[in-house]
């Protein structure tokens, strides 16, 4: 074999083995989504691309903290943007904000929202009147779920109307906007 042909087949080789790898990382570490709706404006806008991290990344961070309340919500946390499947529509995936994790208590009341009965500061809603929905609401949210809301809330469809979210069904942890360039953002 003339070393020109053994260049190319071993260039090949590794060209069809960093493909593979790469969408292995993509598809299995870093999954990407398309957002579709209003719901969580403004801070994601419809057809927004963002790249998520797999709950068995940020699981494993979390293990090493103290927060009790994230260990039993899958390790998410108050503020976090997840990607998931509801069980009421499994092939559907949601984009919203956690609000609440397990064991936490919720109150809505004005359309204020209250954990543990201190007021929540949401500077990514779009007015002070954003919740939409007037029904006050009361709710400890169990252990192994979280409880999310759009950051829209006036179009948003989320656990006011579906329930809390199984930790098992999240599918990932928003972390960068990484389409269109000028709405890049990377989120903590």
């Amino acid at each position: 074999m003339s070393r020109s042909k053994f260049n190319i087949l071993d260039s090949l080789w590794i060209l069809l083995m960093a493909f593979i790898l790469a969408v292995l990382v993509k598809e299995i570490l870093f999954p990407t989504f398309q957002v579709e709706g209003n719901s969580m404006l403004p801070t994601l806008r419809q057809g927004d691309l963002i790249l998520c991290v797999k709950p068995f990344l940020f699981q494993k961070h979390r293990l090493r903290s103290a927060d009790k309340a994230a260990l039993a919500s899958g390790g998410v946390r108050d503020g976090d943007i997840v990607v998931f499947k509801p069980s009421t529509f499994p092939d559907t995936e949601y984009v919203k904000r956690v609000i609440s994790v397990g064991g936490e208590d919720l109150t809505i009341r004005d359309r204020k929202v209250m954990i543990q009965g201190e007021l929540l500061k949401e500077p990514y809603l779009l007015t002070d009147k954003a919740p939409g929905i007037d029904e006050d609401i009361d709710f400890n949210t169990p252990p192994g779920f979280v409880f999310v809301m759009g950051d829209n809330r006036r179009y948003s469809r989320d656990s006011r109307i579906i329930g809390p979210v199984a930790a098992s069904n999240i599918e990932g942890k928003c972390i960068a906007i990484y389409w269109p360039l000028d709405h890049f953002r990377i989120f903590p």
